[in-house]
Order: structure tokens, then C-alpha cells, then sequence
């Protein structure tokens, strides 16, 4: 069984979270869902009693420049990373 749940987020946030759907081929929906049920469901309460998640092992990723907030620059960055050959430049 599973529960709608609608919630408010920041600009900020739910760009954050557009961009980390759009890296992993899923929905923003889905990524919500996934990071939440990680978060409160079954399995977090199971890393919890185990001393962590796997998360708290990674640190945070940086791609050399701010990346875009509004959908213009989103796909800015997005054409100037399908452009590049990635060989050396």
C-alpha cells in the first residue's frame, strides 16, 4: 500500500532534485519517493540499529562551476556538456 504525500519545496531544492532525476534517467517523483523511503522506511531503520547508511561513508560532489537554477541555464549546461568529447578538454 503507499500514501500520496504533496509537499512545498524551495526553488533551490526541487532544482536540486530535477537535476539529480535527470542524472539517474528517473522522475523527480520518483527520486522524492526513493530519498524518503531511504530516509523513514524499513531498510533506514535496519542501518540505523546497524550504526549508519552507506551515505554518511560519501562526501559531497563538485563539478567545477555553479550549475544552473532556472531551466534556461539548466539547459545551457546541459548543451555544453552534450557538446564536449570528453577527451581531455
Amino acid at each position: 500500500m503507499s500514501t500520496d504525500l504533496n509537499i512545498h519545496l524551495s526553488p533551490e531544492a526541487f532544482v536540486a532534485l530535477q537535476q539529480a532525476a535527470l542524472a539517474t534517467g528517473r522522475t523527480p517523483d520518483d527520486v522524492a519517493a526513493a530519498a524518503l523511503e531511504q530516509k523513514f522506511g524499513p531498510v533506514a531503520k535496519e542501518a540505523d540499529a546497524s550504526g549508519g547508511r552507506i551515505e554518511d561513508f560519501f562526501g559531497a560532489v563538485s563539478f567545477g562551476y555553479k550549475g544552473g537554477v532556472t531551466n534556461e541555464q539548466i539547459d545551457a549546461d546541459l548543451a555544453r556538456e552534450y557538446g564536449r568529447t570528453h577527451d581531455g578538454d
